[in-house]
Parts: C-alpha cells; structure tokens; sequence
C-alpha cells in the first residue's frame, strides 16, 4: 500500500528558487535576483511565453527563505514574507442578485492564484523541526495549523524538511504531517527530505522504504546537489550502490529524488551536462531546474527541452534504470 493522493503518477517537473535565488532577502542589494513576489511571477511568466510549461514543467517551488521571520501574532499561522511578498487583490463575487461576497488574498495566497491563472502550480518548502535549515520558522508543535493553511492557500506540493529536528523522530513527523494534509481534502504533492542526511548510508536495511512509500510521494536520498562534476557523480555513485533497493521502491505515485538540476550553470561541461539529464530521466527523478530563466545557456535548454528524455522520465510505467554491469570502467544501465 503505498501513498494514496492521486499525486506523482509520473515525476513532478517545474522550477524551484533553491539555488535560482536561494536565500538572497535583502531586496534592495539584490534587486534583480531577491526571493520575492517580482521574481516568482516573473520566472512563472517566463514558463509560459517559452514554452516550458507545455512541456511538463509546472511546479514552481519555493525553497528555504520565503517565509516571515515570525508567525502571525494573533493567528499565530506561517506567514510569507510581507515586505517581499506584499500584494493583495480583492475579488468581488456576486452570490445571490442582492448579495456580494468580498475574497480578499494576500502572501502565498495571492502567488497561488497567480500561478494557477497560468495553469502552473504552487510548491512551498516546511520544516518539521523548531526551524527551517536557514532559521525560519519551524513547523514543530504546528503541524495540523501549517497543514490547514497552505491548504487553505491553495498551495500543490510542500517540501519538508528536516532540520533542527531530532533525527530518530523524523520518520514519526513526516508521517504525521502527511496525514494532516491529506485531512484537509487537498491533494498536495509531498517531499519528504529523510532520509538525507541520516545515517543509514551504509545499510539501507535501516530505513523503513515500505514507510517511506506510504507517506511520501517522493524523498531525497542524497545531500543537495551542486554544480560540479563529483557532486554529480557522487549521487550517480548512491544509486549504483543501493541497485538492489532503488528501482524497487520507485513507481507511480512515490519515486527517489536526487535533488534539482544543475544545467544552466557554469560547473558542468556540456558532456557532464548531458549525464546528470540522461540519468535523472532514466532515474525516474524529479526534473526541477533551478536557474534564471532568462539565462538559460542554449546547450542546457536543448537538453531540457529534448522530448526523448522527457519521454523517457514521464513514462507512466514509472520504472527506475538498473545498474546492470561495469566494464573497463564503464558503466551499464537497463531501463
């Protein structure tokens, strides 16, 4: 029995601000490339008017850093930064021929509803512990209050991580909050960063896979990627190692994650570029790029855009390559 939400049939694909715009807050040294609303709504314009959204890349995620540094005081709800993220519309609606309803949105609310006129899709990143990896607030002691309001605000897909959180109660949180969320009725893609990070790198028979599967639609195996040719084959290196339990718990609805994209950045030659695509597609992964869009060098955008890869990661089957054999130093895969 695996994780049941009608989510993930095939790996999630979007965008996320990890490294695109990571943790830059301060707006005005930055103004250009500052985790804000300009920057959301620019690159989910940039999504749509280049054509990458018809091709599958839907999510637009926002990693660590979005959030306000404190809850709101009197509801005492996660809130989205105010000054980055400060706009609001009001919509009028008629109910009844002498009678109006006024729907006021704001904050992540208002970034949802914007991406959602443009047929893309709402990604926040959490964390189970006291705070975020860069200090935000956590969401221990408020898991059914964080569940309910980005379900509330529309929100499609929530990252959780682990930080400032104690390691052997990680699997008991991210089950928890699964279960919270599908409470709320909406159907909201979850990530669950366990079990990176945690010390079972030599024994998979320490994680609990079936678990796992059951309340995650995907989870990272490895520590973030980076834009360099070992960090690369390093996670390439992960999944080799543990070729007899990847593949198997991979399929629709709950797949291994082996973090973000790098194309699009200086660190990788252009051959190095085409293996973390073609093995990330072949790894049934999650394909999120992370850079800015309006950047995108044309070799890594040939890559991205290339159908027979994107088939290849889309299939419904689901299925993960195997590693098969290595000769003369080369590596052989079977999908």
């Amino acid at each position: 029995m695996c994780l049941d939400n009608g989510l993930a049939r095939t790996p999630p694909m979007g965008w996320s601000t990890v490294y695109a715009l990571g943790c830059r807050v301060d707006c005005q040294r930055y103004p250009n490339n500052c985790l804000n609303e300009d920057a959301i709504k620019r690159t989910a314009d940039k999504l749509v008017s280049d054509g990458w959204r018809e091709l599958g890349y839907k999510y637009v995620i926002l990693d660590d850093c979005w959030l306000a540094t404190q809850r709101d005081p009197i509801t005492n709800r996660i809130m989205a930064d105010p000054s980055r993220f400060p706009n609001r519309s009001t919509f009028i609606v008629r109910i009844y021929l002498n009678s109006e309803k006024i729907f006021r949105f704001q904050g992540m609310e208002y970034i949802a509803k914007y991406l959602h006129s443009k047929n893309l899709l709402l990604g926040v990143t959490l964390s189970n512990g006291a705070m975020t990896c860069a200090r935000y607030p956590g969401s221990m002691n408020h898991l059914e209050l964080d569940a309910k309001t980005v379900a509330d605000w529309g929100v499609d897909y929530v990252k959780m991580l682990a930080c400032h959180y104690a390691e052997n109660t990680a699997p008991d949180g991210f089950e928890k909050f699964h279960r919270l969320l599908n409470a709320t009725g909406r159907p909201v893609m979850f990530l669950c960063t366990y079990p990176a990070y945690s010390y079972w790198l030599s024994n998979s028979n320490l994680i609990d896979w079936e678990r796992l599967q059951n309340n995650c639609n995907l989870w990272r195996v490895w520590s973030n990627v980076q834009s360099t040719w070992g960090s690369i084959i390093g996670i390439i290196n992960r999944y080799k190692l543990f070729n007899d339990v990847f593949p198997k718990v991979a399929g629709p609805g709950h797949y291994n994650d082996p973090d973000v994209l790098v194309l699009g950045y200086n660190g990788l030659s252009n051959d190095q570029k085409r293996v973390q695509m073609g093995m990330w597609c072949m790894f049934a992964a999650p394909l999120l790029m992370s850079s800015d869009m309006d950047k995108v060098d044309e070799f890594s955008a040939s890559l991205l855009r290339n159908k027979h890869l994107l088939a290849i990661d889309q299939d419904k089957g689901g299925h993960q390559a195997e590693f098969v054999k290595t000769r003369n130093d080369v590596q052989c895969t079977e999908y």
